[in-house]
């Protein structure tokens, strides 16, 4: 049986150990493993069945001593205990940043020697704990090859300098460049891997196609998700006390700190579950319907009841946001409290109706009567009353709908986010919602800088469909590979294209349409093959392109939208013709009779510059 915070569970009878997978093993073990772990904290440490010991010294040999020792010592507690533990799994490893590679190993006894982790070719040793890949001198290059925990190595491009004096707060590179690259090219090879794309489309291309961060992209969305995670934990957490301040000014921050960029932690509670919490609030019903029941219901109150109406408010002024909440409090039909108040800018509307829910509360319970029989709260907002009874939704949906007696909470939620006025208690403090907020628009800040960098280096032809950038799954993916990989040619002009092959001399190349004009990306809109369906183009213009700026302005909307670039191309069948016409023509010998439209011809429509 496992009690947790007054709740119990079923009792069990154990014949032979708990089932694999069971959430019961990891509490035995914790329990059982405890004794063994506090004989010395500071040297050993654990999780679950996984036990850590470490020394530190001036030699390895003398490490390899002291390990002896504990080593023996754990044994012995195992065999008074019985507890067993498996030499297959013991692992060992020097960490040091000397250049010798002397790496004794621990002889505990004449069955059981313990020796240190070897690699295989050139990698280099690394031991694994938890999911992180520790060398000899911590420099984490096994761990960032292999693409998991980068919160480990990477804290940022930049961190304070070591040195004292004037340059004690200038910020020097972390010089992690080498791993950053390496992470890098693993993330081009992935979306070139599953884009038909040309081998020379360009890299920033590839990886926004496929919809797909950069190395260093995703090494900062990871640190920006590990930052968002440190102001989440317990304040009891090991992490926590390493993100304190150094309490002399001109000491270096560690790189954990520099990972903690954002705003300050907020107060967190432990989940809770009421009773009913899994049933709908709405009970499925309409806002329309559900506002004439409230009504109804409200009506019918006696003046020994208490309503507690209360709304956030969520606005922008200047460019500056603004949260407020407001309260009404009713005996009956009667107003007899108002109350609102400003909360901290980080923050949601979310947080103004919870906190203006409470205040509301605590203001009905000062003016309680003994003859009053009921308090209830009426709260603006569905996702509020989930998260009072357990968890709140991904979303904040205001439910209330033309409900006369919630428009005074209304109007002071609105006055009070104009004011500003804030109460000197918690509401003045971020939440966690807000910080969620932040983070995320350090993320998308990382990702948009990133790819204005790399729009300075792509071609012209390629910045003129004024593509944007997001890690997610482009709508295009969805299209046939055939289809998609005519939809990113055009967008690169990497394919099969007169300029594309005179620039890398594919002299076996057919230079020209089936009309006659030289191929580029813009003529499948002014090709005479096209042209012909034009009663039939998906969202066509008022008649047919004819100049450059109407052929680029249509193109750039059916690229825009694959399902019109996939019916565009089913209409005209434009590739389907040339294609045909090419298999004649290698079928044909040179002397041979050649079908075409027309003569080869200058493209007065080519939008490509030469």
């Amino acid at each position: 049986m496992v009690r947790l915070e007054g709740t119990y569970t079923a009792e069990s009878k154990t014949q032979c150990g708990t089932p694999q997978g069971s959430p019961l093993s990891p509490i035995l073990y914790v329990l059982y493993l405890a004794e063994l772990l506090n004989q010395d904290r500071s040297l050993r440490f654990g999780y679950a069945d996984d036990i850590a010991i470490y020394r530190a010294s001036k030699s390895v040999e003398s490490n390899v001593t002291m390990l002896k020792r504990d080593v023996h010592q754990v044994m012995r507690w195992g065999a008074e205990n019985k507890v067993a533990f498996a030499p297959e799994k013991l692992e060992m490893i020097h960490l040091s940043r000397k250049r010798n590679t002397n790496a004794p190993s621990i002889r505990v006894s004449p069955e059981l020697t313990i020796t240190p982790v070897t690699a295989v070719g050139d990698e280099q040793p690394a031991l694994r704990w938890l999911g992180v890949w520790i060398d000899r001198k911590l420099s984490f290059k096994r761990h960032s090859s292999l693409l998991y925990g980068s919160e480990v190595w990477y804290g940022g491009r930049r961190k304070p300098s070591a040195s004292h004096g004037y340059n004690r707060n200038r910020l020097v590179s972390t010089r992690l460049g080498p791993l950053i690259e390496k992470t890098n090219k693993v993330m081009v090879l992935a979306a070139r891997g599953v884009l038909p794309a040309w081998r020379t489309a360009p890299t920033a291309s590839v990886l926004r196609d496929a919809g797909l961060p950069s190395g260093s992209t995703a090494l900062e969305h990871a640190r920006i998700r590990f930052a968002l995670r440190l102001r989440t934990l317990d304040a009891a957490h090991p992490l926590v006390r390493r993100l304190e301040t150094p309490i002399l000014p001109w000491q270096r921050a560690t790189k954990l700190r520099c990972a903690d960029t954002l705003p300050a932690r907020p107060v967190l509670a432990q989940p809770h579950f009421s009773p009913g919490c899994r049933t709908d609030p709405t009970e499925g019903s309409t806002k329309e319907a559900a506002a004439e029941q409230f009504n109804t219901w409200w009506s019918q109150l006696s003046d020994n009841t208490i309503t507690v109406l209360s709304d956030g408010s969520e606005q922008y002024k200047d460019g500056a946001k603004l949260v407020g909440y407001g309260y009404a409090i009713y005996r009956g039909q009667s107003l007899v409290r108002t109350g609102s108040g400003a909360i901290n800018s980080i923050s949601h509307v979310f947080d103004a109706e919870a906190i203006g829910a409470l205040k509301g509360l605590q203001c009905a319970l000062e003016i309680l009567r003994p003859l009053d029989e009921h308090i209830w709260m009426c709260i603006d907002s569905t996702s509020v009353i989930w998260c009072m009874r357990a968890n709140a939704s991904n979303t904040s949906q205001p439910y209330g709908h033309r409900i006369e007696s919630n428009e005074t909470a209304d109007e002071l939620a609105d006055a009070s986010a104009n004011e500003g006025r804030m109460d000197d208690d918690r509401s003045a403090e971020p939440t966690i919602s807000g910080i969620g907020t932040t983070a995320r628009a350090l993320a998308d800040a990382a990702t948009s800088d990133w790819w204005s960098r790399c729009l300075t280096g792509l071609s012209a032809s390629y910045r003129k469909w004024g593509l944007g950038y997001s890690i997610a799954e482009p709508p295009e993916l969805r299209l046939p590979r055939t289809l998609l990989h005519r939809l990113l040619a055009a967008r690169t002009a990497h394919g099969d294209f007169a300029q594309y092959h005179r620039r890398f001399g594919h002299t076996d190349a057919e230079l020209n349409c089936l009309c006659g004009y030289a191929k580029t990306p813009e003529h499948l809109v002014f090709c005479e093959i096209s042209q012909r369906k034009f009663h039939a183009w998906p969202a066509k213009p008022e008649r047919p392109p004819s100049r450059p700026k109407e052929g680029r302005r249509y193109m750039s909307a059916i690229l825009a939208h694959p399902k019109l670039f996939e019916d565009f191309l089913t209409v005209t069948q434009y590739f389907a013709i040339n294609a045909r016409a090419q298999q004649t023509r290698d079928l044909t010998s040179p002397g041979g009779p050649q079908q075409s439209y027309g003569l080869p011809r200058q493209n007065r429509h080519s939008l490509t510059a030469v």
